[in-house]
């Protein structure tokens, strides 16, 4: 059976392709539904991937019975579906993998047919999986609601726990909190390298703080490095101080640009991905941002603020607007694509922006 990237799917697919960790234990089927499935510590994941539980939500979600799947409004793959109906559910980057590794392949025939057929049992394996080692973090961020006092981790033995096939794998992608605030994490993920083979990846969010740059070096030494995804929300010290209650800006910028210097001497443009929440204190920073990461060659990820917070949340709260606001949006998306900047996301600001409910 040949791989074809142009078959589109009325659903959401994430159910039949993936699983979350979170910090306590709890295995949900993706990070925008909470529904618990199990319990890494006390159920064996072959039975929480087909278990009851997981065959409705599979059974739901063919539907289109989203809210009583439990899924979050705001879940990125529920806007793709309202706003173009259909999604692809065999992804371009899969191709790759698809090639070189025949357990990978044999996957991707199954995931196929599970999504053709009728049934909510699935006979293929996870393609991914989020894990969410810790809440525990060094920042407060005005735009997080977990608790980053909670210092409990989930050990690297019970993440093993998690992986049904590793080489059905495409990616695996950590998670906090913040995964450095555990200083034997980066020597897990050593390991974790040197078991996967090299199309398959690990990718790593984090704030980007705790971590040296001799660190990413030895990260993304080889063949295979890891994919970091860095937050930073400002471009200057002061309103990165305000958001994220931290003062570690120019570590982490200068974290953002050796990893871009890194990528650029590899000639990988996915080895670092920089996400960028906007809210009202730092909407004024969208240009600039588009123009640095065009100047370094970055991926930049623009994510739009979620929930209440009443006094950032100008996409839930028209009064907190300028006037400007979206003729400024559109304006940034005309910028990156003069830019030709590998800009991500900033159509789902536009809308949200048009949005007065």
């Amino acid at each position: 059976m040949d791989i074809k990237n142009d078959e589109m799917c009325t659903f959401c697919t994430e159910p039949w392709s993936g699983l979350m960790l979170r910090w306590g234990g709890r295995i949900q089927p993706c990070c925008s539904n909470s529904t618990p499935l199990g319990d890494i510590y006390k159920d064996p994941i072959e039975d929480i991937w087909n278990g009851k539980p997981m065959q409705n939500i599979r059974k739901l979600i063919r539907e289109g019975k989203y809210k009583e799947a439990g899924c979050n409004r705001d879940c990125p793959v529920i806007y793709e579906l309202n706003k173009n109906e259909k999604r692809q559910y065999i992804l371009n980057e899969w191709t790759d993998v698809y090639v070189k590794n025949m357990t990978f392949s044999q996957n991707i025939n199954h995931l196929k047919e599970d999504i053709e057929g009728n049934s909510n049992i699935a006979t293929c394996k996870p393609i991914t999986y989020d894990i969410q080692t810790t809440e525990f973090c060094n920042m407060d961020c005005i735009m997080c609601h977990q608790n980053h006092h909670n210092q409990t981790t989930v050990p690297p033995e019970f993440i093993q726990k998690m992986f049904l096939d590793i080489n059905s794998v495409y990616w695996i992608r950590f998670q906090g909190g913040e995964v450095f605030v555990d200083k034997s994490f980066i020597g897990y993920l050593l390991k974790l390298k040197n078991t996967l083979r090299d199309e398959q990846k690990i990718i790593v969010i984090t704030n980007g703080a705790l971590i040296l740059p001799e660190d990413l070096d030895m990260l993304t030494d080889g063949v295979h490095p890891i994919h970091f995804y860095i937050s930073m929300d400002a471009l200057t010290p002061d309103i990165y101080k305000k958001i994220r209650n931290n003062s570690n800006f120019e570590k982490v910028k200068n974290n953002i640009l050796h990893l871009s210097k890194i990528q650029q001497v590899k000639n990988n443009f996915e080895i670092l991905t920089w996400n960028f929440v906007i809210m009202k204190s730092n909407f004024h920073m969208i240009q600039n941002a588009i123009r640095f990461a065009s100047e370094h060659q970055i991926k930049l990820v623009f994510l739009p603020i979620i929930g209440e917070y009443e006094n950032e949340n100008i996409f839930k709260y028209p009064s907190l607007r300028e006037t400007y606001c979206i003729d400024y949006v559109q304006e940034s998306i005309n910028l990156a694509r003069t830019l030709k900047a590998n800009v991500i996301d900033l159509d789902k600001a536009l809308d949200g922006l048009k949005n007065e409910n």
